[in-house]
């Protein structure tokens, strides 16, 4: 925004001067181009290249300075924080895709806070460092029938592994009952899909996904 309103409309404003300015107007001023006096315009033209050049060589010698001094960026670290949810998106995006492919369509996510065994992350501030130990996660849930657990956990695991540390963890826990409120349909009834993974697997596109 500054640089389209102040920025552009300063330097066309020092041009249309050398364009438009008459004495007609202004006794004490000189006429422009379209009154005669083309010098005027070149006048402008190089007073506005010069403060062109002279406020891009402030600002990155500014730049420079902040740089070595208190740092134009934040660390590695902190700008992981500051990414992660986006990131987590794009990864959630790869799983999901994944998921599907295996004729997995029901789920669910919500957005959390929490850290595992790093517990957290400390970063560097000008007032000293300080410690965040609850950063912004994906929790995905997911409700199973018992024979698809381990073909879900194998592709999630697959679609998001690096190795590194906040790859995330999966907890499986039972569930005592599932029931669609539409139809009244209870456990594996409630829980199936048109296109879903033991749907694909009766009609032989997929395996059953054992070793």
């Amino acid at each position: 925004m500054g640089l389209d309103r102040h920025g552009m409309g300063g330097l066309w404003g020092a041009l249309a001067t050398g364009l438009f300015a008459t004495t007609a107007i202004n006794r004490a001023g000189f006429n422009g181009l379209f009154y005669g006096n083309p010098q005027q315009l070149v006048i402008q033209a190089v007073a506005a290249g010069i403060a062109i050049v002279y406020a891009f060589g402030v600002t990155f010698v500014l730049a420079k300075v902040l740089d070595a001094t208190l740092g134009l960026r934040v660390s590695d670290t902190a700008e992981e924080v500051g990414l992660d949810l986006s990131e987590h998106e794009e990864r959630f995006q790869d799983v999901k895709d994944a998921l599907r492919a295996i004729g997995i369509v029901g789920l669910n996510v919500a957005e959390v806070r929490g850290h595992g065994r790093q517990g957290g992350i400390t970063l560097e501030g000008r007032a000293g460092t300080y410690r965040i130990d609850m950063l912004p996660r994906l929790q995905l849930n997911i409700a199973l029938s018992d024979h698809n657990v381990a073909r879900t956990i194998e592709t999630i695991c697959s679609a998001v592994k690096t190795g590194s540390t906040g790859d995330g963890i999966i907890f499986v826990y039972p569930v005592d009952d599932v029931i669609r409120i539409r139809t009244g349909e209870r456990g594996k009834d409630a829980l199936h899909y048109e296109g879903d993974l033991d749907e694909l697997r009766a009609a032989g596109v997929i395996g059953n996904g054992k070793k």
